[in-house]
């Protein structure tokens, strides 16, 4: 094989055996490369899911944004506490319905929560935790929402950092 044919071959070309000349002789020939063909193209117009950001509010965590002097810990909050107090947001405004509405707790960092929740039922969801106020004082806070992913405009870098 000579060098121009092995520079062929690794440019990815094939090539055919077929006689060529006229005498019958076998000489290859580069067949011209096909280019590539799209099979499918579709775009996702509704999607499945929605994402929400919310953040857990306490007496606490507000008397400690007001005094700023103080080195206080901002309270934390574990998956199951959180999915407790959004089924009680739930169930407040939307009865028993609401907690038919299936919720996926994806993160939990210090008050912070991500949430995923079906598209549909989205629309409820923010309404219930922002307008929900526990027995302690506590709220949610909707930072965040959408379809997209966990904050629409930016990479998601804050739920799997």
């Amino acid at each position: 094989m000579s060098i121009e044919d092995m520079q062929t071959a690794e440019e990815g070309r094939e090539f055919s055996d077929k006689p060529t000349s006229s005498d019958g002789s076998l000489k290859r020939k580069v067949q011209s490369d096909k280019q590539n063909t799209v099979i499918s193209q579709f775009t996702i117009r509704n999607p499945d899911w929605s994402y929400l950001h919310l953040k857990l509010v306490t007496t606490a965590s507000l008397q400690a944004s007001i005094d700023s002097t103080k080195k206080t810990k901002a309270a934390s909050i574990d998956a199951v506490t959180a999915y407790l107090h959004l089924q009680s947001a739930l169930e407040r405004f939307l009865g028993v319905h609401g907690t038919a509405i299936p919720l996926d707790i994806l993160k939990v960092d210090g008050n912070e929560v991500w949430v995923r929740a079906p598209r549909q039922d989205a629309d409820a969801v923010v309404a219930a935790a922002g307008g929900w106020v526990g027995g302690g004082g506590e709220g949610w806070r909707v930072i965040d929402w959408g379809c997209w992913g966990p904050s629409e405009g930016e990479d998601g870098r804050d739920l799997f950092g």
